[in-house]
């Protein structure tokens, strides 16, 4: 054969096999026919149905719960007594609303009330065997009660918990309370507080009031 320049070489199509048959393959003759797949049940490509978004709980949810069953819902509250020695009293500056103090090292409601809600998220971190929660909400007031009185309400609240929510409670009010101690200590160390439960919701037990003792 002469090769010419510029001349493509051609070389001779081979035909295509045959498909083997069930008759001619032993290893077809044992496997079982395959069923026709349904085209028509299959969406068009791209055009596949969006995907449905997590259906959320809600108040009406709640209400439907029968009886007897434990609500989904879970809250607890835990309150946090300060008390001030006079010099305190004198040194700070409260707002005349009540709900703010300052001390030597800023605005000690607002630092206290992040503290507060810093801890309750952390608590697992702090106490051993706590399990850890995706709180849903966690709230933590202020209030005076008197000259010298500082009230912490901590509530944290959980939806679609299995366990209750007391200790994240009991946890930010507990801090929001060291908190303020530590920003009023340059004053005097003349201080005290005590920290309860007053409030649990949800789970088995139902709603729970604590009475408050004298």
């Amino acid at each position: 054969m002469k090769w010419i320049p510029g001349a493509a070489a051609t070389r001779p199509t081979p035909d295509p096999l045959p498909p083997p048959s069930p008759t001619s393959h032993p290893i077809l003759l044992l496997l079982p026919p395959r069923p026709p797949r349904a085209w028509s049940t299959c969406p068009p490509k791209g055009r596949c149905p969006p995907s449905t978004p997590p259906r959320r709980s809600s108040a009406s949810d709640l209400r439907r719960s029968p009886p007897g069953s434990p609500s989904p819902l879970r809250s607890a509250t835990a309150r946090a007594t300060l008390r001030f020695p006079p010099e305190i009293v004198a040194e700070l500056a409260a707002s005349p609303s009540g709900d703010e103090m300052s001390g030597p090292k800023g605005p000690i409601f607002s630092t206290a009330r992040l503290a507060g809600i810093m801890a309750a998220k952390r608590t697992p971190d702090l106490i051993p065997l706590c399990h850890p929660l995706s709180l849903s909400c966690v709230d933590v007031d202020f209030r005076m009660e008197g000259p010298g009185v500082v009230v912490i309400e901590c509530t944290a609240s959980l939806v679609d918990g299995r366990t209750g929510v007391e200790m994240e409670a009991l946890t930010g009010a507990s801090v929001a309370a060291l908190t303020v101690y530590d920003m009023c200590k340059a004053v005097s160390h003349r201080m005290d507080f005590k920290v309860e439960l007053v409030r649990k919701a949800g789970g088995k037990g139902g709603t729970v009031e604590l009475e408050e003792e004298d």
